[in-house]
């Protein structure tokens, strides 16, 4: 069976776009419902790790869910990544993408260089939802290592 991908397209203040594919469940009649359901929790949680949480064209398969605009925050930067750094939980083969225009104020206070895993808020919530939804190349689930602020 063939893999399943989301892209996410934000746009940021300049109307930059910054791209972000990403594996997920092949959609089947036996698993759409549920699939759909992941997806959109999925989408509202690493919107929610950005400046631009209301701007984002989402492409699953060939349908646009909803529209690309700029932001309007000059803040919101494609250049300011969140890098999620993965393992296969079957494997342990690491893994990794990008979150563009990255909300800074998500980071760790103790560790300003990641996002503050364990902060019972929209971090935990994204990576509660990157390991119910996506997956690796294998198919299997993934177990969020660690989400580190880089910038370009």
């Amino acid at each position: 069976m063939a893999q399943g991908f989301l892209t996410l397209t934000i746009r940021d203040y300049d109307a930059e776009a910054a791209i972000t594919r990403l594996r997920v469940p092949t959609l089947t009649a036996a698993n759409f419902d549920a699939q759909a359901g992941l997806r959109q929790t999925f989408l509202t949680t690493a919107l929610a790790m950005t400046e631009v949480p209301a701007a984002a064209g989402v492409y699953y398969g060939n349908e646009q869910t909803n529209d690309m605009l700029p932001d309007d925050d000059p803040l919101s930067q494609r250049e300011n990544k969140w890098l999620v750094q993965y393992h296969d939980a079957v494997t342990a083969e690491p893994g990794h993408f990008y979150i563009p225009c990255a909300d800074l104020t998500l980071l760790d206070p103790n560790d300003r260089a990641h996002a503050n895993i364990g902060d019972g808020d929209k971090v935990d919530a994204f990576v509660t939802n990157a390991e119910a939804f996506l997956e690796t190349e294998a198919s299997n689930a993934i177990v969020v290592d660690e989400i580190t602020f880089v910038a370009r």
